[in-house]
């Protein structure tokens, strides 16, 4: 009882002088690269809200404490180095009050990593809006001539193969399924999930600098469901893809040519009466069994583009 009168008094004393007793925050950022090794020297900023901010630098441990009085249960923290891509992360705090106005937990460390620049490339690179022309049919689309391939479109090799089947009644009744699939089997696509998911962490580079050698699926549907309450979309997801194209092997079965590349932000409407919308982002490096995905803006091998204005590097 004395504990809440303390705090009863305290409110209205800060309520009488104006102070809005926001309660505080605290948290560390601990900073670390791709291998887990600490970076030091890396600025870090964190928002607290509007008005209050702490910025500074990781020590030799790649540490960073920040501190500051806080309207809101959350925390944006932004990383910079030279020679690193850029991260950012929001930090959820419990969304209660308590402990004598501290947000909660007090000085949670936070580990953040920040991916080394090593080898930017050009790519052939594009944001695709398009529409798939029609439901229960194959049609191909050529990276290198970002276009579908003739005579829909004026592609000429069918890297990737898109289909939409299903039904669309309306938007609470809906059942398809948008299929993706590659000429030989050797070709493939590979997901790649986002730790942590993407609507709380980001990384300039939020694809891991190479492409794996194995593991590609020949073929890959994302759903769309939905019936009354229950529903699902495969494309909401925080999921990203490398792939692999174009393959050869040799007479003993080894991969002799290869292209690889990675997809963003797959997006489809679904199958109805009008075309299903697709969209999608993706990155293709020209350099056969070379899997480096890292994309250089300044180098884009599509022409005509707005460099980052339809691509976002990298």
């Amino acid at each position: 009882m004395k504990s809440n009168g303390k705090v009863n008094l305290l409110l209205i004393i800060c309520i009488v002088a104006g102070m809005g007793c926001s309660p505080r925050a605290k948290i560390t950022i601990k900073v670390v690269d791709d291998d887990g090794k600490s970076v030091d020297k890396a600025k870090v900023a964190v928002y607290f809200d509007e008005k209050h901010n702490d910025k500074g630098s990781t020590d030799a441990d790649g540490l960073f404490t920040a501190s500051s009085v806080s309207r809101y249960s959350d925390a944006r923290i932004a990383i910079a180095k030279d020679r690193y891509y850029e991260s950012s992360y929001t930090y959820q705090f419990i969304p209660m009050r308590n402990d004598w106005g501290k947000w909660q937990p007090w000085n949670p460390v936070i580990t953040s990593v920040v991916r080394r620049i090593i080898n930017p490339i050009p790519m052939y690179a594009k944001h695709v809006e398009t529409k798939i022309p029609r439901t229960n049919e194959w049609f191909g689309y050529d990276l290198v001539k970002a276009d579908w391939v003739s005579p829909v479109g004026k592609g000429v090799v069918s890297d990737f193969m898109f289909r939409v089947d299903g039904y669309w009644k309306d938007y609470r009744n809906h059942d398809t399924v948008l299929s993706l699939n590659f000429q030989h089997d050797t070709d493939g696509l590979l997901p790649y999930t986002w730790t942590p998911s993407w609507d709380i962490s980001h990384s300039e580079l939020d694809i891991p600098h190479q492409a794996p050698e194995n593991g590609y699926l020949p073929t890959y549907k994302f759903y769309k469901f939905r019936k009354d309450n229950i529903k699902t979309n495969d494309c909401e997801k925080s999921i990203a893809f490398r792939f692999r194209i174009h393959r050869s092997t040799d007479e003993s079965g080894t991969l002799t040519y290869a292209l690889y590349g990675k997809i963003r932000y797959l997006k489809f409407g679904g199958a109805s009466e009008e075309p299903s919308y697709l969209q999608f982002t993706y990155y293709l490096n020209p350099t056969p069994n070379d899997r480096n995905l890292e994309f250089d803006p300044k180098k884009n091998l599509l022409k005509g583009l707005k460099s980052t204005a339809e691509v976002r590097a990298p």
